[in-house]
């Protein structure tokens, strides 16, 4: 897939291939369709808090693509959703909603109505 990652604060952020998330847990994977700008963003980069390869990213919006073996929240693939992720995380280089996958938690996951563009949602 592609995604959004932080080279360092000299350079301009670059799109790379990488693999889509794997499935665990309390996890979904979702489908990117809309992404938002989060000031957290352009701080990760501006002020070097990211590393090397993290994707960036908070806010997006999309369709549920699987759903994690222990979720407990009725979730179902071709949901439409909203969430947010700790994009530009250190941790976890991997998390980050400026991609075409992202792999987030259930509890920050909400379902979005038919009548509200995804780009509405990720905001």
């Amino acid at each position: 897939m592609k995604a959004v990652v932080y080279k360092d604060p000299n350079q301009a952020v670059v799109v790379t291939d990488r693999e889509i998330p794997k499935l665990h847990d309390h996890n979904l994977l979702v489908k990117t369709e809309a992404i938002a700008l989060n000031p957290t963003d352009w701080k990760h980069v501006q002020d070097a808090i990211a590393i090397d390869g993290c994707v960036l990213g908070v806010d997006f919006a999309g369709v549920v693509e699987e759903v994690g073996p222990n979720v407990d929240k009725p979730f179902q693939k071709g949901d439409r959703v909203a969430g947010f992720v700790n994009g530009g995380n250190s941790y976890n280089i991997n998390t980050g909603a400026f991609a075409e996958y992202v792999l987030a938690k259930e509890f920050t996951l909400f379902k979005i109505p038919n009548t509200l563009s995804f780009e509405e949602a990720a905001t």
